[in-house]
């Protein structure tokens, strides 16, 4: 398991920032056509191509984001995944809490 900080004033920070505060399910199909805003500027070309990601919520405060990488490009298209992702995500904060 890996933690990544991101800073708010940087453009990847803006763009992980507004999903957090939105609390909403980010998704990249391809991490080398269609990156996150800001991503290239800041970070080497990973070994994975796509990943989803979603805010780990305890009682309305903020822990942090849960982030599932996956080495296939558009692994995360089923319109199932968001849920999924949202309740590994609450599991997590629950387990965080305990």
């Amino acid at each position: 398991m890996a933690s990544t900080r991101f800073d708010e004033t940087t453009p990847l920070g803006k763009t992980i920032f507004e999903l957090l505060d939105h609390e909403e399910v980010g998704r990249c199909s391809d991490i080398v056509t269609s990156p996150p805003a800001g991503w290239f500027a800041s970070s080497p070309l990973p070994k994975w191509r796509s990943f989803i990601s979603a805010p780990v919520v305890w009682r309305g405060q903020l822990l942090g984001m849960l982030t599932v990488d996956s080495l296939v490009v558009d692994d995360f298209t089923d319109p199932e995944d968001p849920p999924l992702a949202t309740t590994l995500a609450g599991l997590l904060a629950i387990a965080l809490q305990a």
